[in-house]
């Protein structure tokens, strides 16, 4: 079931609680009009939830967010990330650090610094 509408009177805080109640998986979809210069550019942000969580936050929906982060840490390298999601069936129902952990490619504290420099600082911001 898809929910849509105009959240104008909610902060996002409320939202995501709103969010959480009904249990919901998937993708928020945040647009505005920022002004810059008198001139007005809609910008869209993205919040993923899995399980009922938020996962990871972006301004595009190519995924290619996380694999950045991850390869310019040096952690694993992109041909590794995309070999992995091609045999393994984690990919298809779970977030891609989830299944990183799962596969033993990322520690969990690993995990934890991507959501927060993914999720938590630009969400707050």
């Amino acid at each position: 079931m898809s929910i849509t509408g105009n959240f104008v009177g909610f902060s996002l805080p409320e939202l995501l609680q709103f969010l959480d109640q009904g249990k919901k998986i998937g993708i928020v979809s945040i647009e505005f009009l920022a002004e810059e210069n008198d001139n007005k550019k809609k910008q869209v942000y993205y919040i993923w939830l899995h399980q009922c969580r938020v996962v990871s936050a972006a301004d595009s929906l190519d995924q290619q967010g996380l694999i950045l982060i991850i390869t310019q840490r040096g952690w694993i390298s992109e041909r590794v990330i995309s070999r992995v999601t091609q045999i393994s069936s984690c990919f298809i129902n779970s977030p891609l650090g989830l299944c990183l952990k799962a596969q033993g490619l990322v520690q969990p504290e690993q995990l934890r610094l991507l959501f927060n420099s993914q999720v938590l600082r630009p969400v707050c911001a």
